[in-house]
């Protein structure tokens, strides 16, 4: 989380299955860690000029219900700066996998 915040450019996260409202510091309360949570860390530094760029994973549904246009919906309306690409964009959403995650920070 702290390397997110001291983004000065650009932010690149893939990632197979992303919770906007993941917390990212634990442990969490009703007044504990609440800043931490993915959506409100990446939408401070999209507002200060960094831009993210997020793939994640778009699930086959007939296998899985992990609904990547929630995510990509909810972190797309926080900023312009904010950008979400769901894969794969094939026919054949079986060819594709992303269990990796990935952060790049500038």
């Amino acid at each position: 989380m702290k390397k997110l915040r001291e983004a000065k450019k650009e932010v690149f996260i893939t990632d197979w299955w992303l919770s906007p409202e993941m917390y990212l510091a634990r442990p969490v309360g009703i007044e504990l860690n609440q800043d931490s949570r993915l959506d409100r860390v990446l939408k401070t530094i999209a507002t200060q000029g960094v831009k993210v760029f997020i793939l994640v994973y778009r699930e086959p549904t007939i296998a899985l219900n992990m609904d990547s246009n929630y995510t990509k919906t909810k972190l797309c309306s926080l900023h312009p700066n904010i950008r979400v690409m769901r894969h794969p964009s094939t026919l054949i959403p079986m060819l594709w996998s992303h269990h990796e995650k990935m952060v790049v920070v500038d």
